[in-house]
């Protein structure tokens, strides 16, 4: 081969180089500004509609002021809402439609306990990443692994941030009114050991059979010597449980609800049954009762709620546990995937590693609950709640629970 030749040869080869180098650079562009995706397997029709509904909002709130800040690392969100009609086995049919169809890079969970507690295997099989809203204990207890965390408190951290003022502030000797299914008996369960660690005790539990049309037969046999009754009930038994109290003279007992469940129908319209009625809550309901509210307007504006807790337009009753909580995934998401450096789902292990070194989180516009901290060793976070009061119709914060004072025993589940 003459040398004119060889030199033509390596120029060509080099202009070749040159072109495949630019044309990975422009895919690797291409590449990081393609969308990340968030799946939300939520309830938008049967029980849960309504909380679902409000997760909904919030996590389009979510996504859409995340996107206007820059995306995760400068990529842009996208958000596929799912619904899984408040029923397990559809619930997971839809979860695979995140996993398999729409791709999704990481997934915010359903609020059905239930519904938690079957996806959390699948998604770790498919090493995505899961944020379940459900609070039914195993979910951590039973099933951590490196690809699920949960920033929602779980019976456990509830019974025992409530249990410890119920027994300061009223008095030692506490029955129970629960559902009679697996998340009444899961209430009794952890009250009846966070009571007894208080120094009070679980003196009486009565089941309620689920959408009892007449409660009277089984409220008639509550103790009337109790310091107050713990109301592990859901939303339709609410209704007429709490007017039916109030006929048997119960009215001026103290009573509390369980976490989240005073969310599940519009407590405040029962007047006055409920007046006086205290409530363990993962968040307050009234703007000015969070923590730092100038943080905290910015998730309600976003999200459609007013400063009294309710529905800026009209006048609906939010589930703000739920609703918050969806907020919160996102900034956690966005502050892990920048500091693990993340680039595609291959890289979700890189997660649960950062959590490892990074485990506290501030209070913040992203964070309006307030901090809270993530154990390695289950991937569960540790937040403040709350104790609140119906006064004059509207939830009032009463008292505030550190997250620190609700840690519980773990065994080492997450194994990386």
């Amino acid at each position: 081969m003459s040398r004119r030749l060889m030199i033509n040869r390596r120029k060509a080869l080099q202009g070749l180089a040159a072109v495949a180098t630019a044309g990975s650079v422009r895919v690797a562009a291409a590449a990081s500004s393609e969308p990340i995706v968030i799946g939300l397997q939520t309830e938008l029709t049967g029980a849960l509609a309504h909380d679902g509904g409000w997760g909904k909002k919030a996590a389009e709130a979510a996504v859409a002021w995340q996107n206007e800040r820059g995306g995760f690392a400068g990529r842009p969100l996208k958000l596929v809402v799912v619904d899984t009609e408040t029923k397990v086995d559809v619930g997971i049919r839809r979860l695979q439609q995140l996993l398999q169809q729409e791709n999704c890079d990481f997934i915010i969970g359903s609020g059905h306990g239930g519904i938690g507690m079957a996806s959390v295997p699948l998604c770790r099989d498919a090493k995505v990443t899961y944020l379940p809203l459900a609070r039914t204990d195993g979910i951590t207890t039973e099933l951590g692994n490196p690809y699920s965390v949960r920033i929602v408190a779980n019976s456990t951290m509830g019974a025992s941030a409530a249990s410890k003022w119920m027994v300061d502030s009223l008095g030692k000797r506490w029955g129970m009114v629960l559902a009679d299914y697996a998340f009444g008996y899961s209430q009794r369960e952890a009250f009846t050991a966070s009571l007894a660690k208080a120094g009070g005790e679980l003196a009486q539990a009565i089941a309620l059979p689920v959408n009892t049309n007449d409660p009277l037969p089984y409220l008639l046999k509550l103790d009337r010597s109790l310091s107050g009754i713990v109301m592990a009930i859901l939303g339709p038994d609410s209704v007429r449980v709490y007017p039916a109290l109030r006929s048997l003279g119960f009215g001026k007992t103290p009573k509390i609800t369980v976490s989240c469940t005073q969310n599940l129908f519009d407590i405040v319209r029962l007047g006055s049954a409920v007046e006086g009625v205290y409530a363990l809550d993962e968040v307050p309901w009234e703007l000015d009762d969070y923590p730092n509210p100038a943080f905290s307007k910015t998730a309600f504006d976003r999200i459609g709620i007013g400063s009294n807790g309710r529905a800026k337009d009209g006048d609906d009753y939010v589930m703000l546990p739920n609703a918050i909580m969806a907020w919160e995934c996102t900034e956690l998401l966005r502050m892990a995937v920048e500091g693990a450096r993340w680039k595609t789902k291959a890289d979700n292990l890189s997660l649960s590693n950062w959590l490892v070194s990074n485990p506290d989180f501030a209070l913040s516009e992203g964070f309006p609950q307030g901090g809270f901290s993530v154990r390695a060793a289950d991937q569960q976070a540790f937040i403040d709640q709350y104790i609140l009061q119906i006064q004059g119709g509207r939830m009032k914060r009463v008292s505030k629970v550190a997250g620190a004072t609700t840690v519980y025993p773990s065994k080492d589940l997450v194994q990386r």
